[in-house]
């Protein structure tokens, strides 16, 4: 068998050198590039927590550096929200009530070194979603990108927008309406001063803020981009959200409906008169005579608002001049 001739002192040496180099990368890859410098005090890497939702899952990590390895993590003083707990340095769980909640954590390690670190963890409910037009805010002369940004964004499913802008400015530039946002969905349909934009992720719900499609207007004259925007969001969590919805017409919707009452409630009351104030109706026992004397003055104030009762108070001949008639007749005879 040929042996190979044995490698010079130097290679041989800068070989071994490579080798060891390879190893410690290994090593410090392996331990996420922390590096447990021998003698570095143990300690808590952060001083803060990332805000949390109510209902919503959370997970956040506490992370000690130093020390010697195994770490151990306890909670201190104060409480978690409920519905969190602290396992082996991760601070996880669903939190059910809103607040600020103050509390410490300490990290003890292998050398029976302690050390600790307080927190303030809030926990909010979660915005709506929202649907940001991201426009020039100066005035514009050229044509002009538009995006549609998504923000606040939890499971959301689908969003469906209705813009409005002045059609003697501005006009939608033709093929110019596109999705920005990978694995999305886009139907759209436009007409002078208007795009009904409708988008739905195919997928993965959105769960951040990302833009999800664009358009262009082309002014036709130096203006100001004006849009406004009626959005109705779908997601996993609560069903439907809306943004921007217009307001009812001025007196509201259920006005047409409340006002007539008022003008029948007097006509009513001039069917039948003495029915209506029994305390006007004649003491003699003759309809005839109690209209004569109290009549005028009781229709013509419970029926101001009717205009056949009206003419018949304020006209109170007529109502003199028919009763009193079979007077005359019974004394000629």
């Amino acid at each position: 068998m040929r042996r190979l001739p044995p490698l010079p002192h130097g290679r041989l040496v800068a070989a071994v050198r490579a080798f060891v180099l390879s190893v410690v990368s290994l090593l410090l890859a392996g331990c996420g590039g922390e590096l447990q410098t021998p003698g570095e005090a143990l300690r808590i890497f952060g001083t803060s927590l990332p805000q949390a939702f109510a209902g919503e899952r959370y997970d956040a990590p506490v992370r000690a550096v130093g020390g010697l390895r195994p770490f151990s993590y306890t909670l201190g003083e104060g409480e978690l929200p409920p519905g969190l707990e602290l396992q082996n340095g991760v601070i996880r769980g669903v939190p059910s009530e809103t607040g600020r909640f103050v509390f410490t954590v300490t990290v003890s390690d292998a050398n029976l070194s302690r050390t600790f670190q307080e927190y303030t963890l809030t926990v909010i409910e979660r915005p709506p979603p929202t649907l940001e037009l991201v426009v020039p805010e100066t005035e514009v002369r050229e044509p002009t990108t538009v995006r549609l940004r998504l923000a606040n964004a939890s499971e959301v499913r689908a969003v469906s927008a209705r813009l409005i802008w002045d059609p003697g400015s501005l006009e939608l530039a033709p093929g110019s309406v596109a999705a920005e946002a990978s694995g999305t969905a886009l139907l759209w349909e436009s007409g002078p001063g208007w795009l009904q934009i409708d988008l739905a992720a195919l997928g993965t719900p959105w769960n951040d803020a990302r833009n999800l499609a664009n358009f262009v207007l082309a002014p036709s004259q130096p203006t100001v981009l004006e849009i406004t925007a009626t959005v109705v969001f779908l997601d996993d969590r609560d069903g439907r959200h809306f943004q921007g919805a217009p307001a009812a017409p001025e007196g509201g919707a259920d006005s047409p409906d409340t006002d007539p009452p008022g003008p029948d409630t007097p006509d009513s009351e001039d069917e039948d008169p003495a029915e209506g104030d029994p305390a006007e109706s004649d003491t003699d026992g003759a309809d005839s005579n109690g209209a004569e004397s109290n009549g005028p003055d009781a229709v013509g104030s419970e029926s101001a608002g009717s205009e056949s009762a009206g003419s018949e108070s304020a006209g109170s001949d007529p109502i003199g001049t028919d009763e009193p008639e079979p007077e005359p007749e019974g004394d000629e005879q």
